[in-house]
């Protein structure tokens, strides 16, 4: 990769609107900063010598980065930074072969952490769901909870509190390499044992989250851990559940990963989880043991009946014999007598009762698990899962109904649900997506909202990702996107692009934003990626329409940019000078005295008092002086500049502009000679295009419709030699534009297209009335006018108009054009030069 960073490199990060912009020269102190936010908001000695190493002490990440990036390597990181996460691309600067100095962007990242970790919670417990539904026992089940959280987090245990004499601190861990330091541990949560004293025990005691930064400096910290383990700080949050404590989970990070409220909330809801996973195992393992023994241990099971807390009723003939206390606090009744007698169908929610009349029919084999809905006697519903078996109850065939609630489950459930429809209307919002690619197989989940961005055809979803994606991606961009996702797949590091889509609109470019970002398997193999898709075309449109109208402005104002560096006494043009000059120069740069030698002799004088006016006070300077440029060119400039500072407060260099008033200089000189300059004193052709551009743009996008009224005078040719008076044909415009502006509403802009024909241009839909209001005010004002000139030659005056809507007629300005004048017709006696005022070319 080229370490050498070029201009459009950095502009190109800048467009995607980074929160800062950083450079250090070659001894690492800072030389610019530029920020959407205060600089004393992010805390930065803008403008002072001060060292990157002192500047970010509290974040070695930051620090290390930068200095990779002095030897010469491009560096991507994400750092923690004054309380906020930050995306950071460093890029070394070369002069010639040697390191200048180092530019480095920073993005606030903050939300993007908390959607990763959100999304990793979410990850995390669909994973253990998935484990919990195919365990046999709890230790099986706790195994499987940390080998699924080391994929995320390597440090984490999981410590069963044991309710015998010892009150050991059972270990339980995954298999990865890193776990044997926490396996061999000899823990206590008996705060009277010497190992019983560390934050996981203090957690099991007291039933609240425990937040330790540095276990080592915990005061006996060496007495229960490894000093060896390379994650000092833990976050112990308590596994519990109906009330009980039945254990710990325990979570190792690096001294700079700080545990934030947030990110403690959602590691409490995989605690829950996985004590709700632990309840529902050892519910099953119950439930078990009775189904083997309920024909010898009545005795057992009546007091499991009345202790258990789930809810058990025991039916006959489809009525309530028995049920235990749990049911009978669920269903708020006073007593089980309240409740035996009742159909056992009149329990159940009157949408599943039909669903579940079989289940609970006699029957001598056992129901798989099902989900539904009870009432209680308040008529609140309930959700619930469970299974019916038959059983012999008082020596009589019966069937046994074990319910359990999942109210909590269904509304975590819920909860889930939701946060992924705001996941996915927040791509929607963001026009964005994403796509999650298997390399195991080259399968991928696609999000609705990447494929319509991308426009994956049906047939193509199926295939690889790299052949999908490269069908639908421009011919010149499908090398940028391999490069991308290769040094992915091959670096393990995210990663970025932007590449174009093939479209037959050429008008209609479409470019679209690639952010991979891998899944390591085992820290060393890249398992999955996960890459988010945007499309970035209205920005880059803009940009590029922003851009050509900047050009366009500055060619039509002849307008040079120019920088005077002080310690070389050398003025260096910008841009391009054909725009200017009228003509390529082969001179990019001249010296001070080679300057000021090209400089009318009347005028020199001044320049230099001006230029030592900004030497002396450091303030602005402008002067007007004529110049002779390459080809022998002689302009008369107006220059302004303004001088810029380095970081010791002196003058570094002027950075100006020169602006060409040679054309003023001329209607000057026509005015002293008392030539006649003449305009219409209305706006031309240009304007009136930008503004039907502009309000055809709109209502496409906003749907807000707009209207035109074209107005054709016939002979108008004829009108104005019998007008001759060029006073009274400017007034004649003034004063209907005036009449316009005040009788017709909603009014945006009154041009003139062609010599006898004008156009106004309504911001909303305009009516007949407004037509023929336009075409009497006209009428009225010409007929007027040549009366006054001479009422026995006065011809009657004939106006054309027609009314356009937007976008009824035509959606597009050019078209709608088009339109009007095919609709007002031509002069027949066409354009001549009396047709514009004297003075102008047309």
């Amino acid at each position: 990769m080229d370490p050498v960073i070029r201009r459009a490199d950095v502009i190109g990060e800048w467009s995607r609107a980074p929160l800062a912009i950083l450079g250090w020269l070659r001894d690492g102190t800072l030389l610019l900063a530029t920020s959407d936010q205060d600089p004393q908001d992010l805390d930065w000695e803008q403008g002072k010598a001060t060292p990157y190493q002192k500047q970010f002490s509290d974040c070695p990440e930051l620090v290390q980065a930068i200095d990779r990036a002095y030897q010469g390597e491009r560096r991507v990181e994400t750092v923690r930074l004054h309380d906020s996460y930050w995306d950071v691309r460093l890029w070394p600067m070369f002069r010639g072969d040697s390191l200048g100095g180092v530019v480095g962007i920073l993005t606030e990242a903050t939300s993007r952490i908390t959607a990763q970790r959100t999304n990793q919670t979410i990850q995390i417990l669909s994973a253990i769901r998935y484990r919990l539904a195919r365990s046999d026992s709890v230790d099986d089940f706790l195994g499987s909870c940390c080998r699924v959280i080391e994929q995320f987090h390597a440090g984490v245990w999981i410590g069963v509190a044991d309710r015998d004499e010892p009150k050991t601190l059972r270990i339980i861990t995954g298999t990865s390499d890193e776990t044997h330091w926490f396996a061999s541990l000899n823990l206590s949560w008996d705060v009277a044992r010497k190992n019983g004293r560390h934050p996981p025990a203090e957690a099991v005691r007291t039933g609240r989250v425990q937040i330790e930064q540095d276990v080592l400096s915990f005061s006996e910290g060496k007495a229960w851990i490894n000093s060896a383990i390379p994650w000092p700080s833990l976050l112990a949050i308590p596994l519990q559940g109906n009330g009980t404590l039945t254990g710990v989970l325990v979570i190792h990070g690096d001294a700079r990963n700080t545990y934030e409220a947030e990110m403690a909330r959602l590691w409490e809801q995989v605690a829950r989880e996985i004590t709700e996973g632990i309840e529902l195992l050892r519910v099953q393992e119950e439930r078990a043991r009775i189904s083997r023994e309920r024909q010898g241990a009545y005795q057992q099971y009546q007091q499991l009946l009345n202790t258990i807390f789930d809810i058990v009723v025991v039916h006959r003939g489809g009525r309530v014999v028995e049920i235990n206390p749990a049911g009978v606090k669920l269903f708020a009744a006073g007593t089980a007598e309240h409740l035996i007698g009742t159909h056992v169908l009149a329990l159940i929610d009157p949408a599943d009762r039909e669903r579940m009349k079989e289940v609970l029919a006699e029957s001598s084999h056992v129901e798989t698990l099902r989900e539904f809905r009870v009432l209680s006697l308040e008529g609140q519903a309930i959700d619930v899962e469970g299974l019916t078996v038959s059983v012999v109850h008082d020596g009589t065939p019966a069937r046994l109904s074990h319910w359990r609630d999942i109210s909590e489950r269904k509304r975590s459930e819920h909860f889930i649900r939701q946060q992924k429809t705001s996941l996915e209307y927040a791509q929607q919002v963001s026009q964005s997506g994403s796509i999650d690619v298997d390399l195991a197989d080259g399968t991928s989940e696609w999000s609705p909202n990447a494929l319509a961005i991308l426009g994956i055809a049906p047939e193509m979803q199926p295939k690889p990702f790299v052949e999908a994606v490269t069908s639908v991606i421009a011919e010149p961009d499908r090398a940028e996107f391999l490069r991308f996702f290769e040094h992915i797949t091959a670096h393990g590091k995210e990663h970025h692009c932007e590449v174009g889509l093939k479209s037959d609109d050429t008008s209609n470019f479409r470019c679209i934003y690639l952010h991979g970002i891998p899944q390591l398997a085992q820290h060393t193999r890249v398992g999955r990626v996960f890459i988010v898709v945007q499309d970035i075309s209205r920005h880059r449109n803009a940009e590029r329409l922003l851009k050509a109208k900047l050009a366009a402005t500055w060619r039509l104002a002849r307008v040079a940019e120019w920088t005077y560096e002080l310690d070389k006494q050398v003025i260096v043009f910008h841009g391009d000078q054909k725009s200017f000059l009228g003509f390529e120069s082969p001179i990019t740069s001249i010296t001070y005295d080679q300057f000021m030698g090209s400089i009318r002799e009347a005028d020199r004088e001044e320049v230099r008092r001006a230029v030592a006016r900004t030497f002396r006070h450091g303030s602005d300077g402008e002067v007007v002086y004529e110049e002779q440029f390459h080809e022998g060119v002689r302009l008369l400039l107006y220059t302004r500049w303004v001088p810029e500072r380095g970081e010791d407060g002196k003058m570094v260099r002027f950075r100006g502009l020169s602006l060409d008033i040679s054309r003023v200089r001329d209607v000057q000189g026509r005015k002293e000679r008392k030539e006649q300059i003449h305009v219409t004193g209305l706006p031309e052709r240009d304007m009136a295009y930008d503004r039907l551009y502009y309000l055809a743009t709109r209502a496409v996008r906003l749907a807000l419709p707009f209207s035109v009224i074209g107005i054709r005078i016939r002979e108008y040719r004829e009108i104005k030699r019998q007008m001759a008076n060029d006073a009274l044909y400017l007034q004649t415009h003034h004063e209907i534009a005036k009449d316009i502006y005040s009788l017709v509403s909603n009014v945006d802009t009154f041009a003139r297209l062609d010599p006898g024909c004008f156009i106004v241009i309504l911001s909303v839909s305009a009516s007949l009335q407004d037509g023929d209001r336009v075409n009497g005010i006209v009428s009225a004002r010409w007929q007027e006018a040549l009366e006054q000139t001479d009422p026995a030659v006065a011809t009657p005056i004939e106006v054309k108009s027609v009314v356009l809507h937007c976008p009824q007629d035509s959606p597009d300005w050019e078209a709608l054009l088009e339109l009007l004048h095919q609709q007002l017709g031509r002069d027949v006696q066409g354009a001549s030069a009396m047709d514009q005022p004297r003075g102008h070319k047309k």
